[in-house]
C-alpha cells in the first residue's frame, strides 16, 4: 500500500533543501512562507490561497492558515526582494549565459469580471503582424532565460505576471517597465550578455537606453526601421541584402506528437 504521507514529507524535506540557501536572506517567518507556498502549490496542485491552505495541514484552522500566507503575500516589494535573492544566490549560473532572451507576453482572462488589477492587453495569440491588435482583458507576462553560447544550458532568470493598472513602472511607460528589469538584472550580469528581444524590442527608446548603457543585443525589427549605411539612411530591409552569406547551418527540430487511445 502506497503511504502517501511518507511520501508527501520526503517532498518537503526535498523542498526544504532546495531553497535552503534563501534562509541566511530571509526572516524565518519569511522563510517559511515560501516552503510553504512552494510545497502546498506542487501538493495541492492549485494556486488559489484557500485550497493551499488545506493542503498544509497544519495544527491551526485552514482560515488562520490563509490569513498568514496571505499576510506575506500582501507585502509591498516582497516579490521584488525574492527576485533580488534569486538573482544573487543564482549569479554564477546567470554568468554563464551568453544570451538572455526577453519575451513579453500575456495572460488573457476574457471572461474575468472582479479579479484585482485587471487591464486591457494585446491578445498575443490573435493579434498578428499584418492584423489589427486585439485587446482584452487580463495581465501582462514577462520572461528572461538564459542561454550558454552552444545552446545546451538553459536558466530561468526572470518571470513577473503583473498587472497594468497596479504596478508602479508600468504606470509611467512598458517601455520603463522593461527598462527597470534589465537594469535590476545587469546589477548581477555581465555586460558582454547579448540580449535577445523580439519585434516588441524594436522602439526608439529602448534601442537608445541599450546603446548608451552598452549593452549588446540583438532585436528583430519590424521593417519600417532605416539605418545609415555607407553615409546613407536606407531601409534595414535594403542593408541585409547586402551583407554576403557565406555560412549554411542545418536546423533540426523534434515534432511531439499526441497519440489518442481509446
Amino acid at each position: 500500500m502506497i503511504n502517501y504521507n511518507q511520501i508527501s514529507a520526503k517532498i518537503q524535506t526535498k523542498l526544504k533543501q532546495n531553497i535552503y540557501r534563501y534562509k541566511s536572506h530571509l526572516k524565518l517567518p519569511e522563510y517559511k512562507f515560501l516552503s510553504d507556498m512552494i510545497f502546498g502549490m506542487l501538493k495541492g496542485k492549485h494556486i488559489h490561497l484557500a485550497k493551499i491552505s488545506r493542503t498544509l495541514l497544519e495544527e491551526i484552522t485552514p482560515q488562520k492558515t490563509q490569513e498568514r500566507l496571505s499576510y506575506h503575500l500582501s507585502k509591498q516589494d516582497f516579490y521584488k526582494k525574492l527576485q533580488n535573492i534569486y538573482y544573487e544566490t543564482n549569479r554564477h549560473k546567470i554568468n554563464r549565459c551568453h544570451y538572455l532572451i526577453f519575451d513579453g507576453s500575456d495572460i488573457i482572462k476574457e471572461e474575468a469580471k472582479t479579479m484585482e488589477g485587471l487591464s486591457l492587453v494585446r491578445d498575443g495569440s490573435r493579434s498578428g503582424s499584418n492584423q489589427k491588435i486585439i485587446l482584452k482583458n487580463g495581465y501582462h507576462w514577462d520572461n528572461i532565460i538564459g542561454v550558454s553560447s552552444d545552446g545546451k544550458e538553459l536558466v530561468p532568470i526572470y518571470s513577473e505576471i503583473y498587472s497594468g493598472q497596479l504596478d508602479a513602472d508600468y504606470a509611467i511607460s512598458e517601455n520603463r517597465k522593461i527598462i527597470n528589469v534589465l537594469k535590476d538584472l545587469r546589477e548581477q550580469t555581465k555586460s558582454e550578455q547579448i540580449l535577445v528581444v523580439d519585434r516588441g524590442g524594436d522602439r526608439r527608446v529602448l534601442l537608445t537606453e541599450f546603446i548608451e548603457d552598452s549593452q549588446f543585443f540583438v532585436i528583430r525589427q519590424t521593417g519600417k526601421r532605416h539605418l545609415y549605411y555607407q553615409g546613407r539612411s536606407m531601409p534595414l530591409k535594403e542593408i541585409s541584402r547586402k551583407v554576403i552569406l557565406d555560412k549554411e547551418y542545418t536546423v533540426i527540430t523534434a515534432v511531439r506528437l499526441r497519440m489518442q487511445i481509446n
